[in-house]
């Protein structure tokens, strides 16, 4: 699974069911793209579900971030996108000003309209300090 970055500075992550680390920076807004892909790296059509991203500060922990989008609410849903944009004011208010970076954990879900839900992905959410600290 890759994760990389287009030559518009959005980060791409490919969503099969897998671990992959996240990193965010905190002085910035950070824009990340989601694909939504299965076990055989084809893509999955996402139109119909809803899909959250959530950040908690440890496995079963407190909330941090989340992200929901509705069935017709996707970047793209046909071709498996969604797009968050993780603004600075977000992080420094989930982040305790003392505090210059944070290592947490995520998940993302996919949920059909029949109830069914799938992790597609997990792993470390990384907040960066700022630039020169």
């Amino acid at each position: 699974m890759g994760c990389g970055s287009n030559n518009t500075g959005i980060n791409l992550v490919n969503l099969m069911p897998s671990v992959e680390d996240l990193q965010v920076s905190r002085d910035m807004d950070n824009t990340i793209q989601f694909l939504y892909l299965d076990g055989n790296s084809d893509i999955v059509d996402i139109s119909l579900d809803a899909t959250r991203i959530t950040v908690k500060d440890e496995h079963a922990g407190t909330v941090k971030l989340q992200y929901s989008f509705a069935a017709g609410e996707h970047e793209d849903g046909e071709n498996g996108v969604d797009e968050i944009n993780i603004t600075t004011a977000a992080i420094n208010a989930a982040v305790t000003p003392a505090d210059d970076s944070k290592k947490w954990v995520y998940e993302t879900r996919r949920i059909r309209p029949g109830g069914q839900e799938y992790v597609h992905l997990t792993g470390n959410f990384i907040v960066l300090p700022a630039v020169g600290r």
